[in-house]
């Protein structure tokens, strides 16, 4: 299957919070940069993760792993990453109005820039509640992001329209219509694709201190093309059945010192209901729990972890939908009934001074199948473990640029190729890679 660029979800909610915290008129611009170059002898762990990091790392990836582009931990196991946007804000007649661009080169850092971005907000246009917000254009729609995992547990992105922080006294309220109608990175045009209807209230103020999101989310195939005929007999909405969401985020603490805990339940949906040809298979049912946080022990330790989980199901009505030869994208035949994903990450950084600090990080990952033959049933894993020094130009988490000089130790197991990929072959190998990277932003 095609495996399709996914953006770093630090860097994206980074790049959103400058641009959504500019408050001086005018124009300002941001960017971020992540690249790193690694060095290894050992045979390729998997050949389509090496491919498309295009960085020298012998980048680790379960094979049949379509929530991320790597496995078991981001540090020393990346992509390349190049995102500038651009933001203009002008206030008049209470109002505060703005325009925003993002333009990305995606994980590869390879090809030509693509929009991530390009939308109008406007602020106090509801004088009873100014500070809810009207937008329309691209942008990226109440994503959950997962941190290490660098992936999204949920998302409506696409283009389209939508209200946002309409105060309602126990929350705000947020509300949204969007389609992914092109794909940014194959820019290949379709006659239709699902269009979400997206609504959430966030900051629910709930005992101990604690806040909570909840999400609804609700999509139906939109296009010309929806009552045509399909290669299995039926229409071509038939391939892309309804798709439901609920979803439920309980938040402690803030981003120095925090806890998320993330659960959502699917039907007929990937975690990005917008995006059903983008990420894999669709499955008929689909449960993901997340727990992620970060932590400031004193002045010189601080830990981040992520515990991921994922359990999708396919019927023989989404494995029929998934091979139809009208289904474009990564989506394609799907030989097992059942596959639960989990991952465990935690990295700790130590900082010695102003100027230098040390990380370690550790990850664990499998992936189980339930194979439609018996005998494929099996469990891929995946294990990392990565030193880096790094120098930088102050001792806080967020603070940039930075330089890293890591080694890496990798290790594969796999136990089943029913998800299929390029090389992929039973049996268990290690790779060490040694490398640097840079990472920045303003």
């Amino acid at each position: 299957m095609k495996k399709t660029l996914r953006y770093s979800v630090l860097t994206s909610s980074i790049l959103l919070a400058m641009g959504a915290s500019a408050a001086e008129e005018g124009i300002s611009v941001h960017g971020y940069f992540n690249y790193s170059t690694g060095f290894f002898n050992d045979p390729i762990l998997n050949t389509d993760a090496y491919n498309w990091s295009k960085t020298g790392n012998n980048t680790l990836r379960l094979p049949g792993h379509n929530y991320s582009n790597s496995s078991a931990g981001r540090l020393g196991n990346d992509g390349r990453w190049v995102q500038i946007q651009t933001d203009y804000i002008t206030s008049q007649n209470d109002m505060t109005w703005g325009a925003h661009v993002m333009f990305s080169t995606g994980a590869s850092g390879a090809g030509t820039y693509v929009p991530e971005h390009a939308y109008a907000d406007a602020k106090g246009v509801i004088s009873s509640n100014p500070g809810a917000t009207i937008w329309v254009g691209k942008k990226y729609v109440d994503r959950v992001n997962v941190p290490l995992v660098v992936t999204e547990a949920l998302g409506s992105d696409g283009t389209g329209f939508g209200l946002e922080d309409l105060n309602l006294g126990f929350g705000k309220l947020y509300l949204s219509v969007t389609r992914n109608l092109y794909n940014s990175y194959s820019n290949t045009p379709r006659q239709g694709d699902m269009t979400a209807f997206s609504s959430a209230i966030h900051d629910l103020q709930m005992p101990l201190g604690l806040k909570a999101n909840v999400y609804f989310n609700y999509a139906t195939y939109v296009g010309p093309n929806r009552d045509n005929a399909n290669a299995s007999g039926g229409t071509i909405s038939d391939l892309y059945p309804d798709a439901h969401q609920v979803a439920f985020k309980l938040m402690q603490g803030d981003y120095l010192n925090g806890h998320e805990f993330f659960v959502r339940y699917g039907a007929d949906t990937r975690q990005k209901i917008t995006a059903h040809d983008l990420y894999g298979p669709t499955p008929s049912d689909n449960v993901g729990g997340f727990f992620t946080g970060h932590y400031q022990i004193n002045d010189s330790y601080h830990f981040e972890y992520t515990l991921a989980h994922e359990t999708e199901k396919f019927n023989a009505e989404s494995r029929a939908y998934n091979s139809d030869a009208n289904v474009s994208g990564t989506r394609g035949a799907v030989n097992f009934s059942q596959r639960d994903w989990t991952s465990f990450i935690v990295r700790n950084t130590y900082t010695w001074n102003t100027k230098t600090s040390t990380q370690l990080e550790l990850g664990y990952e499998q992936l189980e199948y339930d194979a439609l033959t018996a005998s494929d049933d099996g469990t891929n894993k995946a294990n990392k473990i990565t030193l880096a020094q790094n120098i930088h130009i102050g001792p806080g988490l967020y603070d940039r640029p930075m330089m890293s000089f890591y080694v890496t130790r990798s290790e594969l197991d796999v136990g089943t190729t029913v998800s299929g990929g390029t090389g992929v072959a039973l049996g268990k190998k290690d790779a060490v890679t040694v490398g640097a990277r840079f990472e920045a932003w303003f």
